[in-house]
């Protein structure tokens, strides 16, 4: 599950871009969806994180 371990790692550097502290109290779960065709893959991506947390990334982004 080499690409499972890839996007979950791209959503672990999306979160440390925006607030460093996002990534130490995310929980990020990733799985990748039935696809009909070979040629692309799917993903479902789930990241809880503390609401506190949140609220900070959030205002971080309307300061950017």
């Amino acid at each position: 599950m080499l690409a499972v371990s890839m996007v979950k790692e791209c959503v672990q550097d999306a979160l440390k871009a925006s607030v460093n502290s996002v990534t130490d109290d995310a929980d990020t779960v990733c799985e990748k969806l039935t696809s009909k065709h070979d040629s692309y893959s799917s993903y479902h991506v789930t990241v809880k994180v503390n609401s506190g947390i949140f609220r900070d990334a959030i205002e971080w982004s309307y300061v950017q």
